[in-house]
């Protein structure tokens, strides 16, 4: 058995044409096609809740973050 996972695009007709090298003889080859639907917003495969960026988007606007002095750093030993 041989796994090809890949996009394809799929016609106004609702074809879809596979263009990847199969590496199989020619004949009749049994297929099976999972298809996953494409997320809505490509952002969606990396985890995040739906409408995250649209709620948080611009939310300290009014009260921005500051970092403060960070003193001087610390003098250590070198190493030898």
């Amino acid at each position: 058995m041989h796994t090809i996972e890949t996009t394809v695009t799929v016609g106004a007709d609702g074809s879809a044409t596979l263009d990847e090298p199969l590496h199989l003889p020619p004949g009749r080859h049994r297929v099976v096609v999972p298809i996953d639907e494409p997320p809505a917003d490509p952002r969606d495969d990396l985890g995040w809740p739906p409408g995250f960026f649209e709620e948080t988007y611009g939310s300290l606007a009014e009260d921005p973050l500051t970092r403060p002095p960070q003193g001087e750093a610390q003098e250590r030993e070198a190493l030898e």
